[in-house]
């Protein structure tokens, strides 16, 4: 059991370090469309990429505080409260748990940070700690 709980602390630490990088990914192409990987891969410089460029850098940064804050403890909670399900019910509920758990952000901020920032941030969270479990599970 505690050899479990240290697993799942370590990929939570590793998913908590990925998500703000997706995620600004993800805000960069919502917010710029597909232009940013054509401005950053094909063309080059372009005046609007310091834009981009505060996106892709500060958007991770600001979002490491409510990654580690909530989204952290909330996929912990998950994982205890759902190890004993089935895989399709422990996924759905896991889903649920980490995109009700990202309402705090509402409490916080307000209703268009949680839709533009917390939600989606929250379910990139959930796809990369499912991706990783199913990856270690496919390794023994």
């Amino acid at each position: 059991m505690k050899g479990m709980i240290t697993s799942a602390l370590l990929r939570k630490f590793f998913v908590s370090l990925l998500t703000p990088v997706f995620g600004a990914l993800y805000l960069a192409i919502v917010t710029y469309g597909l232009e940013v990987v054509k401005a950053i891969f094909i063309e080059g410089y372009d005046p609007w990429i310091t834009d981009v460029k505060f996106m892709l850098l500060g958007v991770p940064l600001f979002s490491y505080i409510f990654i580690f804050m909530i989204g952290f403890p909330v996929s912990f909670i998950s994982d205890l409260l759902t190890f004993k399900l089935s895989n399709t019910w422990r996924m759905s509920m896991a889903f649920l748990i980490h995109t009700t758990g990202s309402l705090v952000a509402v409490v916080f901020v307000d209703y268009y940070f949680y839709l533009y920032f917390a939600l989606p941030f929250s379910i990139i969270f959930w796809v990369l700690d499912e991706y990783l479990r199913r990856k270690k599970r496919r390794l023994r």
